[in-house]
């Protein structure tokens, strides 16, 4: 991971997820995503990918703009439990979990919504701060931050206005075009 970084790698995907387990002497993956802060570490916040107390170590680990949430999600996402596809592979989805027959999990079920939801609820970070996670960190680790990831003028307006302590997107726009509303 060393040489890897030294040679420009700057993104780790579904942090922990495929991972060797972090180890006192032989950090690995891991251990180079907590302690490198060349390395951005996407998240998937739903509980079931990473633990709650992983999530508050990455946290603690990471500079504020070196953490980006995910989703993961596949055709399930925000739907009830039930048999779903990925890629042409049957997917179960049961209490929120998608997994493959052999019980593998298979991307996830999980809206941005409910992921900020869950850093709110599991960690220190503040509504902004987890914002940020949510589209500012992405859109700079894409080369995109001059025209989206934050409210500026001259930027795109992407937008999400959330109620009820985050529960229930009522609009979204998309480029300043109201494209979502709840009734």
């Amino acid at each position: 991971m060393q040489d890897a970084t030294d040679h420009g790698l700057t993104h780790a995907v579904h942090t922990y997820n495929a991972m060797r387990p972090l180890h006192h002497r032989e950090p690995g993956t891991v251990g180079a995503v907590l302690s490198d802060d060349r390395i951005c570490a996407e998240l998937i916040a739903d509980g079931f990918h990473v633990h709650p107390g992983a999530i508050r170590l990455l946290v603690a680990s990471k500079p504020a703009d070196k953490l980006i949430l995910v989703s993961d999600a596949m055709s399930a996402a925000g739907m009830p439990d039930g048999l779903y596809d990925l890629g042409g592979l049957p997917v179960i989805v049961k209490e929120g979990v998608a997994r493959l027959k052999e019980g593998n999990l298979a991307g996830s079920s999980l809206t941005m919504i409910n992921a900020f939801r869950f850093m709110l609820e599991n960690t220190s970070l503040s509504v902004t701060e987890v914002s940020r996670t949510a589209s500012g960190n992405a859109a700079r680790q894409l080369g995109l931050y001059e025209t989206t990831g934050s409210i500026a003028v001259g930027k795109r307006a992407d937008l999400v206005l959330a109620e009820q302590a985050f529960h229930h997107v009522s609009k979204t726009w998309v480029n300043g075009k109201l494209v979502f509303q709840q009734n």
